[in-house]
């Protein structure tokens, strides 16, 4: 018998009692089985969500190329490989692969675990759930090194405060402000910087300092009588010098030339002379008789 399409097959509605003929291979009837039998056998026991060609369709998403993204092998039909996937070894024979075998992480790129396919537990080849009582903020905190804070600020409720050596002062700490008696130091530990005019004592005593335009200062103020012993250097401008007559100076102290004229003249100049030079000044006749000669 020829094969017959079923576009070229009259048109009609069939019903689940008719007779359809059953061939073999060679297209010999070998017997007669009504619509409602084949559909028994095609179904078979498949559940009533897959016993048609749309739910079938369905359960792999209508997805025409579904099979050639199944791995390499077959569904098996062997009752001791049920539930296992065959992989063909390239030899005609195939292995028998449990469906539990591992993927490599690196192949997991997105979705999210089922929880029960976690382990979880207390140990260290198991992952904590997420209300586990160990991630509570009531646990009792482990002690870190304070080098390990490298960023971030503490709440000041976790920082110590008070007053002892154990604690750090706040930051509106009566003990910090300006108005605190400030506690003396020494002078010594004054290495650098400069004080404020209005904390150094100035005045006109003993225990005070002069400030830079104490009129005491000035080229004008009178000057103060020193006794000339303490003049040990440098010398004296003629227009500082009093003009005196030898006559107001004691004769025991002056020396003068007096073979020239006889009475004193004003002294315009006083020299400092030791006896051996003068007598050699008389010799020569060389004395000025407005200079004071003093005999040193």
């Amino acid at each position: 018998m020829a094969n017959v399409k079923i576009s070229d097959l009259p048109a009609g509605t069939a019903a689940l009692t008719d007779i359809v003929p059953a061939m073999d291979s060679s297209g010999t009837t070998t017997s007669k089985l009504t619509l409602s039998a084949i559909l028994d056998l095609l179904v078979d026991a498949a559940p009533g969500a897959l016993d048609t060609l749309n739910e079938l369709a369905a359960a792999i998403a209508d997805d025409a190329t579904f099979y050639d993204r199944v791995p390499t092998g077959h569904w098996p039909s062997e009752t001791s490989n049920s539930g296992k996937l065959l992989t063909t070894n390239g030899d005609g024979s195939d292995s028998a692969l449990s469906w539990t075998n591992t993927l490599a992480a690196s192949l997991i790129t997105s979705g999210t675990f089922d929880i029960a396919r976690l382990p979880t537990g207390t140990t260290s080849s198991d992952v904590c759930i997420g209300n586990d009582a160990r991630l509570s903020d009531a646990r009792t905190p482990v002690a870190h090194a304070a080098s390990l804070v490298t960023s971030g600020t503490f709440d000041i409720a976790r920082i110590p405060t008070g007053t002892t050596s154990n604690d750090v002062c706040i930051g509106d700490d009566a003990r910090l402000s300006d108005a605190r008696t400030p506690v003396a130091h020494a002078a010594s530990l004054v290495t650098s910087g400069t004080f404020d005019i209005a904390r150094i004592p100035t005045g006109t005593s003993s225990s005070t300092v002069c400030v830079g335009n104490d009129s005491r200062l000035s080229d004008a103020r009178t000057p103060t009588d020193h006794d000339a012993a303490k003049v040990t250097s440098g010398t004296f401008d003629i227009a500082r010098i009093p003009t005196i007559t030898q006559a107001k100076l004691p004769s025991t102290a002056v020396v003068s030339d007096t073979s020239t004229e006889a009475n004193s003249a004003e002294i315009d100049n006083v020299v400092s002379i030791s006896q051996a030079n003068y007598n050699s000044l008389v010799s020569a006749g060389t004395t000025n008789a407005t200079t004071l000669y003093v005999i040193t």
